[in-house]
């Protein structure tokens, strides 16, 4: 009989993280605890003869019955009584829920990810803003399984329309939710939008590693920044994530314009730089949380594996086919490369909140007017390669929040405009003179 026989039937890629200590004296904090979503299934008798077959300790001396003692005593010094006491079934052999004083209660899972909001407006907070149990509320728990206390784009138990009441009522069912529908027609300018300053974007050693997270694909991000574009301070770029359909003919963006979906959305993830990666400060700053929208659409032509940083990107797909698979980033790709042809000095603005549970509302929402184009081979990679448990679970498609009530939204200048009057007006002019013989 092996350790897989045992655990039969359970699958090991669901399953949450915490850190913690052991569950007996001497209680070293020194474990990484791993704990598997789906149970072991066992008859109920075979429960009821463990329980019975093991014995506890013995009952002690004052209230065990007369017994013979044995004595052996080669000294008086090594003399030793051994009593057989009577012993009772184990019962009750677990440790009570204890307190975490003065920490944050942190727990992650195979879904999602720690407490650096490396899963950024699609993220999971794992984590409360004042001491508690360990036995964490159901907000806080997750995993790609539809176990009650968990959420997902893929069922309707826990899909988005169950967020603002049974997953995450607290947050989700907020007055500024996020994504929204931009209605161009009602976006107000707003001088003080002014140019992004993008700090070290064309590194080729800012994306680390790309993760299947069960809900989405998340790359990493190091030593990156933005700051400028209305924003009050530096933020650093911790991670970006994607939103998709089911294919490049079925969209799937977070955010529309006009009542129009993209086929994918990318969200770039950053933190207040003030904040040292402190997620409890961030979750309290209305601001604490910025998120750089870009919407994804179809390449025009018949162009396939383009463009290439996009190509390099979707190849590590195969590497991450499962939810918590993870893999290095070798390849000399930045995040300029990604953003190639993408005017950055176009975009509308709102105050927001995460697009997943929790759904708090700590995000400056920034999305980008110019799409990015990707060839439609290589936005079919993403519905068709990862999965949101192991490679017998369903594929990955619809990952998107439904659109939330409107908020007011702010855009940038357009100077295009003027210009253009202008230069129509230099147009009749010339055409007047011309007739009239000037």
């Amino acid at each position: 009989m092996s350790l897989d026989d045992l655990l039969g039937g359970v699958d090991r890629s669901l399953f949450y993280r915490y850190n913690g200590s052991l569950t007996t004296p001497t209680c070293n904090e020194a474990v990484v605890w791993t704990i598997f979503s789906q149970p072991i299934r066992m008859d109920k008798k075979l429960v009821s003869v463990s329980r019975l077959s093991l014995l506890g300790p013995r009952v002690p001396e004052s209230q065990s019955p007369t017994v013979p003692e044995v004595q052996w005593s080669p000294a008086p010094e090594q003399q030793r009584v051994l009593v057989a006491a009577p012993q009772q079934p184990l019962e009750q052999s677990h440790r009570p829920s204890g307190d975490i004083t003065g920490l944050p209660n942190v727990l992650q899972s195979s879904s999602a990810h720690t407490v650096d909001l490396q899963s950024g407006p699609a993220l999971i907070v794992s984590l409360l803003s004042s001491p508690a149990r360990r036995v964490v509320p159901r907000a806080v728990l997750q995993s790609n399984s539809a176990y009650g206390t968990t959420w997902c784009y893929h069922d309707a138990s826990c899909g988005p329309a169950a967020w603002p009441t049974v997953v995450s009522p607290e947050f989700c069912n907020g007055s500024r939710q996020s994504p929204v529908n931009i209605d161009t027609g009602s976006a107000t300018e707003d001088s003080s939008l002014n140019n992004f300053n993008f700090n070290n974007y064309n590194s080729t050693s800012g994306l680390t590693t790309i993760t299947n997270t069960g809900r989405t694909v998340k790359v990493a991000l190091q030593d990156l920044t933005v700051s400028g574009g209305g924003l009050s301070t530096t933020y650093n770029s911790l991670q970006f994530h994607l939103h998709w359909g089911n294919g490049y003919a079925v969209p799937g963006s977070e955010h529309t314009v006009n009542g129009m979906r993209y086929p994918m959305e990318m969200h770039i993830v950053n933190m207040k730089q003030s904040f040292n990666g402190n997620v409890t400060l961030a979750l309290a700053d209305s601001e604490g949380l910025a998120a750089l929208g870009f919407f994804i659409e179809v390449m025009d032509g018949d162009a396939t594996a383009s463009p290439a940083s996009w190509n390099t990107l979707a190849s590590y797909l195969a590497n991450i086919t499962n939810s918590g698979d993870s893999a290095n980033i070798n390849s000399q790709i930045s995040m300029d490369d990604l953003l190639d042809g993408v005017d950055r000095s176009r975009y509308y603005r709102y105050l927001g909140s995460l697009t997943t549970p929790t759904c708090n509302e700590v995000v400056i929402w920034t999305v980008f007017k110019d799409p990015i184009k990707v060839s439609k081979d290589v936005i079919n990679r993403f519905n068709s390669t990862v999965h949101i448990g192991n490679d017998t679970s369903i594929l990955m498609i619809n990952t998107y929040r439904n659109i939330q009530p409107n908020q007011e939204v702010k855009t940038t200048v357009d100077n295009s405009g003027s210009s253009i009057t202008l230069a129509s007006a230099q147009m009749a002019i010339a055409a007047i003179w011309a007739f009239t013989g000037f």
